[in-house]
């Protein structure tokens, strides 16, 4: 009977602990692990991995929506700092974005008056 005992306290202990495991801490851990890949090498992001990264803060902030008293204070301070990093990457991404259309649209604007201005042996009066 002793051993029964044992062994059903040690599985309810393991359930909680496994159940822990993806509590608050765990979704916290992840996009901090996320926002740190980008941060060290932000030139080099792809569709995927930002995807991800969205996926996961909007998974976040639903949780807490919806599961507010399973966070303590320190986690949800932990969380506004993490939703700081990555609106940090999000204005930084962007703008990255709007300097590359804006050189590209230079060099569309530069190519197309050069051809505008193109001497040719167009006859416009046949």
């Amino acid at each position: 009977m002793n051993a029964l005992k044992s062994t059903s306290l040690f599985l309810i202990l393991l359930l909680i602990g496994l159940s822990a495991c993806n509590g608050p801490d765990r979704k916290i851990s992840k996009i901090d692990d996320q926002l740190t890949a980008i941060e060290q090498d932000t030139s080099s992001i792809n569709e995927e991995d930002w995807n991800a990264l969205e996926a996961s803060i909007a998974e976040l902030e639903a949780d807490v929506k919806t599961n507010r008293n399973e966070y303590t204070d320190e986690q949800l301070k932990e969380i506004g700092r993490l939703q700081g990093r990555y609106t940090r990457i999000a204005i930084k991404r962007g703008l990255r974005d709007f300097r590359r259309g804006l050189e590209d649209f230079r060099k569309q604007a530069e190519g197309f008056l050069e051809g505008l201005t193109e001497e040719d042996s167009l006859d416009l009066e046949n």
